[in-house]
């Protein structure tokens, strides 16, 4: 089957159906795949009360993987714990950028990315104090910034999720905030988060680098070598650049025109 095929059935399925639950029914006897999701803007979304995931990332892998018989139940977890599962095989595939240590000789990356990612470093102007203290996620390396960064003097105040590092760093008890662009984005431009910390931030932004995220599938999955064949497929046939563009393209398709270009691609489909 070329590659076509799976992407015109992926843009006509393609968030048709409002998936709020943590799994992906399991129907006609198919595989059912474990994907790791950690709350990542604009990727996933994290519903922490609820205790449920879902997103673009889930429906993409699900739309790409269903033609090849894989179900897909969404694992929500923290990073750190993530890293664990992976390694361990109770997750079968997430996404993650290849210089991630721990997940060295663990997993098999896809050959076409699933996006690029933007690392950025906020300073609070409103911080008064001197020191070096940096908010960020525990289990992030940071494509190596955190030890560059530790050698610099700073001072490293982890925590398990966006959110949490996001209100070290608008309640002054960060000055620093290491952080992907998306998820920053994504967090601090949501009403239930600014009506929470009532808090009118203002910060400088420093680009650090942009680096590609992948589809990671675990060594230690069962499905490792059907998800390996199936990648494999995709990634010589397909002729996207980015199996995120899928998404934006489905989200130009549904836009309305007029708000499209007043928005732009990029604000409107959650870029």
């Amino acid at each position: 089957m070329k590659a076509h095929l799976f992407l015109l059935a992926y843009v006509a399925l393609l968030l048709s159906d409002n998936q709020t639950a943590v799994a992906v029914p399991t129907t006609n006897n198919k595989a059912t795949i474990r994907f790791g999701l950690t709350g990542f803007k604009p990727y996933s979304n994290f519903d922490i009360n609820a205790g449920t995931c879902d997103g673009p990332a889930l429906d993409i892998s699900h739309q790409l993987l269903s033609p090849f018989g894989f179900d897909v139940l969404s694992v929500c977890s923290s990073p750190a714990r993530l890293y664990r599962s992976i390694t361990d095989g109770l997750v079968d595939i997430s996404l993650n950028i290849k210089s991630t240590s721990v997940l060295q000789n663990t997993v098999t990356f896809t050959k076409i990315p699933f996006d690029d990612l933007v690392l950025n470093l906020y300073t609070n102007k409103d911080y008064t104090s001197n020191d070096k203290k940096i908010a960020a996620i525990r289990g992030y390396e940071y494509e190596g910034f955190r030890s560059t960064l530790i050698q610099r003097g700073y001072e490293f105040l982890d925590v398990a999720n966006n959110q949490d590092a996001l209100r070290l760093f608008v309640n002054n008890r960060a000055k620093h905030l290491l952080s992907y662009d998306g998820p920053f984005r994504g967090d601090i431009d949501n009403p239930r988060f600014k009506k929470n910390t009532m808090h009118n931030l203002a910060y400088k932004k420093e680009l650090l680098l942009s680096v590609p995220t992948y589809f990671a599938i675990s060594k230690a999955s069962p499905q490792h070598d059907a998800l390996v064949e199936a990648f494999n497929t995709l990634d010589s046939e397909s002729t996207v650049s980015y199996y995120f563009d899928l998404f934006e393209e489905q989200c130009k398709v549904n836009a309305d025109e007029s708000e499209l270009k007043q928005t732009g691609v990029a604000a409107l489909c959650n870029r």
